[in-house]
């Protein structure tokens, strides 16, 4: 294929067509900047939320459940009703109360979950300190690393709780204070949950609300494929009838999925625009090299050339400065992504994105589509300068020069 020869010889230049090659090798570079920020970004995006879903989805429930009338008497029968179902893995009831940390100079809003320690032995991978069946001794918590380091807790220190549930006197309710045995520290790395969340034995927190009989508030049901839980939702409200609210893990962290998604699509098109923008360079470079290479596309074509062959040398041009980008662009962007990922050698601040670390998860599929886009949007620009070439007629071509 003679056509593709060409192309590779022009490509290459002579010593006075250098500034021409310089251009193009602007072009390759400007599609490689644009490929690679768009993986690195991509990867960022889908790590944070991939990280982000698995550290809320490890500290709660995939499906939770709780009545309209409030506490739940009678969840050890719905318990076993719903754990009998297809696809759930595990269910069980769970005791939602807030509570104030009393220290020595500030307090802190705390909300304490009060839990079977049994059913939620996914608890226990998050426990840096202490240990998750310390929580069957009475009066006894687990606390998060930022709320421990903030309050210099350790387990086996004794803290002061302010419950809401108090007796009434002359000026209104008077909040309940009780005192309780630090058990353990967990970390989830998710700076939300590690400096305001507890656990507690659903006994211990029954105690400290006020309750008559054991009860719970919700019941959380963890489900074998979190992606599919609309079919395991109807199931369980055949299940246990009218009464409760059944939402899943995507329903009560809608909000921050949602923005999540529309920041990765806007990125996505904002940084396709600098695909676009060096997809400009080739358009310059071909246009140039097509004013530059008149006398020999009249020769060609005096020779037998066709104008669809003279149109396929330019565009294989084309072609190969944006495959040459994409290719580098996708190299520089994996290995990027990957070092990124093994040092994380970048920190953010806990408070502010919920997580201390840039998370980052290339996957094949979205790396493979950023390099199909790269290299159409490139077959796209060399369309007008091919063309261009093509028109040219051999007599008018060895005139002009």
């Amino acid at each position: 294929m003679y056509e593709l020869t060409i192309a590779w010889r022009n490509l290459r230049g002579r010593k006075r067509e250098k500034f021409i090659s310089f251009i193009g090798l602007i072009s390759v570079l400007g599609i490689a900047i644009g490929v690679a920020a768009l993986i690195i970004v991509l990867g960022v995006m889908k790590g944070f939320e991939t990280e982000l879903r698995s550290k809320i989805l490890g500290a709660t429930s995939h499906i939770v459940i709780s009545s309209y009338e409030g506490v739940m008497t009678e969840y050890k029968d719905l318990e076993t009703r719903i754990t009998a179902l297809p696809g759930v893995q595990s269910s069980s009831g769970v005791l939602h109360t807030s509570l104030m940390l009393m220290g020595q100079r500030n307090v802190s809003g705390v909300v304490a979950r009060g839990i079977d320690p049994k059913s939620h032995s996914h608890v226990a991978e998050y426990i840096i300190e202490g240990d998750l069946e310390d929580l069957h001794q009475t009066d006894s918590i687990l606390v998060g690393k930022q709320l421990a380091d903030k309050y210099h807790l350790t387990p086996g220190r004794v803290v002061t709780f302010m419950a809401p549930s108090g007796r009434i006197g002359p000026f209104g309710s008077v909040p309940k204070r009780t005192q309780m045995v630090v058990a353990g520290i967990f970390q989830t790395g998710m700076y939300e949950y590690d400096n305001s969340l507890a656990f507690a034995s659903i006994e211990t927190l029954t105690a400290v609300g006020g309750y008559r009989d054991l009860s719970v508030n919700t019941i959380e049901v963890r489900v074998d494929n979190i992606f599919d839980t609309a079919s395991t939702m109807a199931a369980i409200r055949n299940e246990i009838g009218p009464g409760y609210s059944v939402r899943d893990w995507t329903e009560l962290n809608a909000n921050l999925f949602s923005a999540l998604k529309l920041e990765r699509v806007s990125m996505f098109l904002i940084l396709c625009v600098i695909i676009i923008v060096a997809s400009f360079n080739i358009i310059s470079t071909l246009v140039m090299m097509v004013m530059e290479k008149t006398r020999e596309i009249g020769i060609l074509m005096s020779m037998g050339a066709t104008r669809r062959s003279i149109s396929r040398i330019f565009f294989l041009q084309g072609i190969i400065l944006g495959i040459a980008g994409t290719i580098l662009g996708t190299i520089c962007g994996i290995i990027l992504s990957l070092l990124l990922k093994r040092y994380q050698f970048v920190q953010l601040p806990p408070d502010v994105y919920m997580l201390d670390t840039v998370p980052v998860q290339l996957e094949p599929g979205i790396v493979a589509s950023i390099m199909a886009i790269s290299v159409l949007i490139s077959i796209l620009s060399t369309i007008y300068p091919a063309r261009r070439a093509g028109k040219l007629r051999p007599v008018e071509a060895l005139r002009n020069d």
